[in-house]
């Protein structure tokens, strides 16, 4: 059962560091558009960011939830 937390505890860490290193590259690249654009697309690449995370915590619970 340890082995499955420490699984279940990387895959969460792995996903809020995919999300949280996504986000800066996202907003990075729109330096060049206008401000409201970039404002934009900033919250949908954050909102994707934040999915993506939910996804893997789901997937660990489900994980959690089959042993």
């Amino acid at each position: 059962m340890e082995q499955k937390k420490k699984t279940i505890l990387v895959i969460c860490l792995v996903a809020g560091v995919v999300a949280f290193c996504l986000l800066p590259c996202c907003v990075g690249g729109l330096l060049f558009k206008n401000r409201n654009d970039r404002i934009q697309e900033a919250r949908e690449a954050e909102a994707k960011a934040y999915e993506e995370l939910f996804k893997a915590a789901d997937k660990a619970q489900e994980m959690l939830k089959r042993h």
